[in-house]
C-alpha cells in the first residue's frame, strides 16, 4: 500500500496542522482544503465535506488519484516501474504492482505495452 494512503490515513485519526492541510490541498489539488483549516473546520468536517464533493472516502480518492498518476506516468514518460514506484511513494517496486494489478487488473508493463 502507497506511503500516501498510510500518511492520510494517520493524518485522520491525529490532529492536523496548516503542513497537513497544504499537503492534502496540493493533493487534491483544491484550495477549498486550506480555506477549511484557515477557517478552523474540524478534521472531520474537512473529510465530511470530501466525500460530499466526491462521493468517496478519502482513501478511495487518493486510491484512484493515485492510479490515475501511475498511468499518466506509464504512458507519458519512459521511466522504469521503480522509478515510478518512488515517485508516487511507494515503499518499492513490489508494492507499486501490486497496487496497480490489484486497482486496474493488470501489471504496470502490461499496462504501458497495451495503451502506449
Amino acid at each position: 500500500m502507497s506511503q500516501i494512503i498510510l500518511e492520510t490515513e494517520r493524518l485522520i485519526l491525529r490532529e492536523m496542522d496548516a503542513d497537513d492541510y497544504a499537503d492534502l490541498a496540493e493533493m487534491l489539488q483544491d484550495p477549498r482544503v486550506m480555506y477549511a483549516y484557515e477557517h478552523e473546520f474540524s478534521d472531520e468536517d474537512v473529510w465530511a465535506w470530501l466525500d460530499r464533493q466526491t462521493g468517496r472516502s478519502v482513501k478511495e480518492w487518493i486510491k484512484e488519484t493515485l492510479l490515475s498518476r501511475a498511468k499518466f506516468l506509464l504512458l507519458s514518460t519512459d521511466k522504469a516501474v521503480y522509478q515510478i514506484a518512488d515517485d508516487l511513494a511507494f515503499a518499492d517496486a513490489s508494492s507499486f504492482v501490486q497496487f496497480f494489478r490489484t486497482e486496474e487488473g493488470i501489471a504496470p508493463l502490461q499496462y504501458r505495452k497495451l495503451h502506449g
